[in-house]
């Protein structure tokens, strides 16, 4: 799982446009296999389904593996998703995705992939709470974005959307890698280093920005220096959001915090500031902060579960799509 999600991280675009039958695919997993989606498949695969679902999807070069080992018995706490099914009885759903692909063809996937899960579902949905680490929480934005634009009826039951260090306003790392390409593009003797650093996959350059829409890169070149063709998507405004973002040092005004972020995505950033002027219309007692933590921490962490099932304890209110 660990070298197919960094491999598909870094060249999973290639891999699909070159070799399809070797890409990683959209699915629903369980037990280190894709569910197929149908009843009997789901009913067989999860026998204490509820309806209620919590959606994990994972982040960059990663699989669903990554939020930790699932739990063998009812004493050990497990994975987020074991310890909501067990506090709360929601059906964790752990989704698997060719991370290397551009954030809004995932999203356009993950849209029908759920629109065909809650018709096939066992039991009928009431409903559903999404949660993202990093890039996984674009994925769900942009999935959001899709369903209502699409008009599918799953979006209508989302009452959670939890986004876990998602860079919202772009990742430095990816601008810093940009620049330097640009910076090497420049001299006949260091342009083949340019190329090299330019395969990195369009789900890697997507994260330069926080692109979530198709229209955010079609058309445009890639590999400019610095140029932001991406639109502002407003959240889903049916559900609650919720933003967590982690930072090395202690508070987010730390040298190390301002330095490094939590390693990988900076707080502003993963708290949706808004770098285009527009911040994420999310409440106040909806954003936490998580002191002394880098970026991989957020995906089995303690503090985070204890989120979780303060967050998702009660039902959001169910509001009509607008």
């Amino acid at each position: 799982g660990l070298v197919e999600g960094a491999i598909s991280g870094i060249w999973g675009d290639h891999i699909e446009r070159r070799h399809p039958d070797l890409a990683v695919r959209m699915a629903v997993r369980s037990g280190g296999r894709d569910v197929s989606i149908d009843g009997d498949a789901l009913a067989a695969t999860f026998p204490h389904h509820s309806g209620r679902l919590a959606v994990f999807l994972h982040g960059l070069a990663e699989t669903e593996d990554a939020w930790g080992r699932p739990a063998q018995d009812d004493d050990q706490l497990g994975t987020y998703g074991d310890r909501l099914q067990r506090q709360l009885g929601l059906t964790p759903i752990f989704i698997r995705y060719n991370s290397g692909l551009h954030v809004s063809e995932n999203g356009a996937r993950l849209a029908e992939l759920l629109e065909a899960l809650i018709d096939a579902w066992p039991v009928p949905v009431a409903d559903l709470a999404m949660v993202g680490h990093s890039m996984g929480g674009l994925v769900v934005r942009s999935a959001c974005d899709a369903g209502v634009r699409d008009g599918l009826r799953w979006v209508t039951l989302v009452r959670h959307c939890v986004y876990l260090g998602t860079p919202h306003d772009g990742a430095q790392l990816e601008r810093g890698v940009n620049m330097l390409a640009g910076s090497l593009r420049l001299l006949p003797e260091t342009r083949p280093l340019a190329t090299l650093l330019d395969v990195r996959s369009a789900g890697v350059k997507d994260l330069r920005f926080g692109y979530v829409r198709q229209e955010d890169w079609n058309g445009h070149d890639p590999d400019r220096v610095l140029v932001d063709t991406g639109q502002d998507v407003q959240l889903l405004s049916t559900a609650r959001h919720h933003v967590v973002a982690a930072t090395i040092g202690e508070t987010p005004h730390h040298v190390l915090s301002r330095i490094l972020g939590d390693l990988l995505v900076h707080h502003g950033s993963a708290s949706g500031h808004g770098r285009r002027g527009v911040p994420l219309q999310v409440d106040a007692s909806d954003r936490r902060h998580l002191g002394g933590l880098h970026h991989f921490h957020l995906l089995d962490h303690p503090a985070v579960a204890e989120l979780l099932h303060e967050w998702m304890n009660e039902p959001a209110p169910a509001r009509s799509v607008s």
